[in-house]
């Protein structure tokens, strides 16, 4: 009973899905409708296309990811290193940009 009960609780609250995969924030995209949102086109900075949100500060990005300026403001994942990256594919690099509220933030990004 407590696995169906865990099971459920997952599939509710977080899909069960890796945020490599999640078509919000993370997924690779090559057009607009291969994402729920919007999708930053490959490029340097997005190798492979990067599904995110457009935002302008921090409550505006799904859990776990930072409000940034590249590309006027879009919702990227935090890091402390660039193996924390790896689970995007080659090209991402955790690098220190600026917030779209202010300031510096490590994030996954592109060269």
């Amino acid at each position: 009973m407590r696995l169906l009960v865990g099971t459920l609780l997952c599939l509710v609250l977080a899909g069960c899905r890796d945020s490599a995969e999640d078509d919000v924030v993370g997924a690779r995209c090559t057009q607009a409708t291969d994402c729920r949102f919007m999708c930053e086109m490959p490029s340097n900075q997005f190798p492979d296309g990067f599904c995110t949100v457009h935002c302008t500060d921090d409550t505006q990005c799904p859990h776990g990811t930072v409000c940034m300026t590249p590309a006027g403001g879009v919702c990227l994942f935090p890091c402390g290193n660039d193996v924390d990256c790896g689970f995007l594919g080659e090209g991402w690099l955790c690098q220190d940009k600026d917030r779209a509220s202010g300031g510096h933030r490590l994030v996954c990004i592109g060269s």
